[in-house]
């Protein structure tokens, strides 16, 4: 069976924490199928929280209502396609309803998005902002997304050194995020899923200070049970506020089982105002509709 956790804290220089994040893992016909996604509301606009709120919820409702149908209808490689196709039109929608949630307010807001979807032997994941996802396998760390920054443009048009990117004034300039930008362009990325694979969302006020040496050091192999896991979540957060991050940090995995799960395991964070360092540890109920 699966694993999940998640762990997000406020950080010392904020007054709330304006990133959300939920993990879930659902049981099917086909075998478990697992969501886990991580927002970051945009530093500087107002309503950060409430713009990654909304995403998050949105896609916890539609992993609970629409997957199943879609799971039901689509199989094989047809499936990655529909997913890719049902997240793009999602993400749009939410694009809107946030930048009219702010008109009808008159301020601006936004949030990052990084999303994976586990099913079988195969994984997807939708990118939007400068959250990051990472793979784990066999002491092997894996960057699945590419930062969605002017810095990282910069850096790969060779206009800036990378010895420069980290000092550089531009590092907190996203290019688009779900609710700022009037047409969304979310990065997929399709990979292979292996029995054990340890597949790791977290917003950049965890990932900063912290490089793959250390993501290895802090989730070794044998972290396979919930406890554990939530352990490493805390460890990695910590961490990096010991190394002098002080933004919202947040982190969300799963461990990658693959067989037969025992109906639906959920942790999830979304804020409705301050909050401090929380970790929610998973509870089990059933996936309504999918009983066999």
């Amino acid at each position: 069976m699966s694993r999940i956790a998640l762990y997000s804290d406020k950080g010392d220089t904020r007054s709330s924490n304006q990133d959300s994040c939920c993990a879930l893992v659902a049981n099917t016909r086909q075998g478990e199928v697992a969501l886990v996604v991580v927002c970051d509301g945009v530093g500087g606009l107002e309503r950060g929280e409430v713009a990654s709120a909304m995403v998050v919820r949105a896609f916890t409702s539609w992993f609970e209502e629409d997957l199943p149908n879609l799971m039901r209808s689509v199989r094989g490689d047809a499936l990655l396609d529909s997913l890719e196709q049902a997240w793009r039109s999602l993400l749009d929608g939410l694009n809107d309803s946030i930048r009219a949630y702010g008109l009808r307010h008159s301020i601006k807001l936004g949030t990052t998005f990084t999303g994976l979807l586990a099913q079988g032997d195969s994984y997807l994941v939708g990118h939007v902002g400068d959250c990051r996802a990472y793979a784990l396998r066999e002491g092997r760390v894996t960057q699945l997304t590419e930062d969605q920054t002017l810095v990282s443009h910069l850096l790969a048009q060779g206009k800036l050194a990378p010895q420069e990117a980290s000092a550089s004034s531009l590092s907190n300039v996203i290019l688009q995020s779900v609710g700022t930008s009037e047409r969304l362009d979310p990065a997929f990325v399709r990979g292979a899923l292996h029995e054990g694979d340890l597949m790791l969302l977290c917003s950049d006020g965890a990932y900063k200070t912290v490089d793959e040496p250390c993501l290895l050091r802090t989730f070794p192999w044998e972290t396979n049970k919930d406890a554990l896991l939530e352990a490493a979540c805390r460890r990695l957060v910590e961490g990096a506020r010991r190394a002098g991050e002080r933004d919202n940090a947040t982190i969300a995995c799963l461990r990658w089982g693959g067989g037969p799960a025992r109906g639906r395991s959920v942790a999830s964070r979304t804020p409705a105002g301050p909050h401090d360092a929380q970790a929610t540890p998973s509870t089990v109920v059933m996936l309504e509709g999918d009983r066999r």
